[in-house]
């Protein structure tokens, strides 16, 4: 890696990239409240995709030293988009816990209607005769 110009610039896609997976969580978050299970396979791909320019770029990145205060600007930025996306990422999977367990709940109780449905028509096929209590 050559001089300090490209180390800034490998910073600032980084930065970018961060930002990216930021707003790629955002369409994630709304494809699970969607319940669209296509889209988030497909902002899943991107965020993964984006994960891997990361590491890529990450590795190209020599030790950064020193306190120049460009470098530092950039690390904070760096710091401030992963807290940022980690808060995301708990927000959301809070989010898809929820929505899980409303499901199993409505299965649960869909499982509960069922039942309740096969005793009526057990009922109804025995033929009910009133009785009145005098034979």
């Amino acid at each position: 890696m050559g001089g300090n110009s490209e180390v800034l610039e490998l910073l600032d896609e980084q930065c970018r990239a961060y930002r990216d997976m930021y707003e790629v969580g955002k369409i994630q978050r709304t494809c699970i409240e969607n319940e669209d299970n296509r889209g988030l396979e497909d902002a899943f791909a991107h965020m993964h995709k984006l994960m891997g320019e990361v590491r890529l770029r990450q590795r190209r990145l020599p030790p950064l030293l020193g306190s120049e205060s460009d470098v530092e600007e950039r690390r904070a930025r760096m710091r401030d988009w992963l807290e940022r996306l980690q808060e995301q990422r708990r927000a959301t999977q809070d989010l898809a816990e929820q929505i899980l367990k409303r499901s199993r709940d409505e299965f649960r109780q869909l499982g509960m209607g069922r039942r309740a449905a096969r005793g009526y028509q057990k009922v109804r096929a025995q033929k009910a005769k009133l009785y009145d209590g005098m034979r």
